[in-house]
């Protein structure tokens, strides 16, 4: 049986599976842009001795590179924010809309907050100044091991194209009352948070990202909300498209509301199922998190391909076959793996990257033991299995030779059980 890294990228499905880019001639290739000419060359010498495989290019000022990205696409772009004629910020605007399917990270210092904020859309990672070398090829690393398990290309050009995911109304203006709120506590305005998938996951990037120097991977919201503070948390609010509301009557055929009300109720089943057999908290967090982002990519999905996707879904649900299994048949890989690969490319935690990508085939994974990715599976299929009369299902049946590789097999009637006591509703 095969089985990959820990979710760094993307696992090929059984039937298919994502092509592998196999030319001995292509070079990952990096462009970093930067003003200063001796941070860039310390910054090349270092990364060519340290990734012989890897092409490294330099450009002093957007406008050249711009220019070079003409002549020659490149797989990441790394830039300096502050720059004359041309910021980090306008570079990276301009690579999303010419150049999507390039990955987008930004350097930069602590001082340049406000900065950071209005270039949220267009930036895939941050890094703060100064930064080592080895933070810088770990990044670089992972985005690379992203990008190499995603064969079509219109997928990395999707994923790029996305600024943030849609918003329902009536939690734009909760959150922002709340967020307005002087007495609010991070407690009660995670609460809302948590029940929009775009702002969940931008927070993570953001509290995640090297930008603010935490020294361990944040997965619970509330915590988030409490390192980030609430004065930044207004100002992500207010300056992200996140917020600017999609009508779910833009999505053809995917109930956006139903959507929102099964990933909470996933996510808070598999977070219990881990807090019943005592697993530890962080893995518990990651679980529900990753439970709340388990749709992401229906939403990339519907929001790119319109018509084409909403055909899909007709079809899932005439055929009464479960999603997955369709998406898998017809474009070749399911909203799984593109909800994976865009918040791999956000740079939340491996946990919960794994979880999302793996949650339908967790035997294509390494892991095993009572972790985020197996509570989410479990949690899937129990309340797949209680949605069995709904024509459109976004689940698949449970990997019983995974748990029983797991050595879990024997839980899932306590499982069940738990499930119809206490978790048909979403948290208050």
């Amino acid at each position: 049986m095969r089985r990959d890294r820990p979710f760094v990228r993307l696992s090929p499905s059984p039937q298919r599976a994502i092509k592998i880019m196999s030319d001995p001639t292509h070079k990952k290739r990096v462009l970093l842009v930067d003003d200063e000419r001796m941070v860039l060359n310390v910054y090349q010498t270092a990364l060519r001795r340290a990734a012989p495989d890897w092409e490294v290019e330099v450009a002093e000022s957007g406008v050249k590179a711009l220019e070079m990205m003409k002549e020659r696409p490149f797989d990441i772009v790394v830039t300096d924010m502050r720059m004359p004629e041309m910021t980090g910020s306008q570079l990276l605007a301009e690579i999303q809309q010419h150049h999507p399917a390039t990955a987008r990270v930004v350097l930069t210092g602590y001082t340049e907050q406000e900065r950071v904020l209005q270039s949220i859309g267009s930036v895939h990672q941050w890094l703060s100044k100064p930064c080592n070398v080895k933070t810088l090829q770990t990044t670089l690393a992972r985005i690379f091991d992203l990008q190499e398990h995603i064969h079509e290309p219109w997928i990395k050009e999707m994923a790029g194209k996305i600024r943030s995911l849609p918003s329902l109304p009536e939690l734009f203006f909760r959150v922002l009352d709340e967020l307005q709120t002087p007495y609010s506590t991070p407690e009660q305005i995670a609460s809302f948070v948590c029940r929009d998938a775009g702002m969940t996951a931008r927070l993570l990037q953001l509290v995640n990202s090297a930008f603010f120097g935490f020294s361990h991977q944040v997965r619970d919201v509330t915590e988030a909300v409490q390192l980030l503070g609430v004065g930044t948390v207004r100002a992500l609010a207010l300056s992200m498209k996140v917020f600017s509301c999609f009508d779910v009557k833009d999505y053809p055929g995917l109930d956006a509301h139903k959507l929102y009300y099964e990933s909470l109720v996933v996510g808070t089943l598999a977070r219990n199922l881990l807090a019943v057999d005592s697993a530890e908290t962080p893995e518990q967090e990651a679980a529900f998190t990753a439970g709340l982002l388990r749709g992401v990519g229906c939403l990339v999905l519907a929001n790119s391909l319109r018509e084409t996707y909403a055909d899909l879904l007709t079809q899932a649900a005439h055929s009464r076959q479960p999603l997955p299994e369709v998406e898998q048949k017809t474009l070749g890989i399911t909203h799984a793996e593109v909800g994976a690969y865009l918040m791999g490319l956000w740079g939340l935690p491996v946990q919960i990257t794994e979880a999302i990508g793996f949650q339908y085939r967790p035997s294509n994974s390494s892991n095993r033991g009572l972790n985020a990715l197996t509570g989410l599976h479990v949690a899937q299929a129990i309340v797949g299995a209680t949605h069995a009369h709904e024509a459109l299902q976004l689940t698949a049946p449970l990997d019983v030779a995974y748990l029983r590789e797991c050595g879990l097999d024997d839980n899932l009637p306590r499982w069940e059980a738990l499930f119809h006591q206490r978790d048909r509703q979403p948290p208050n």
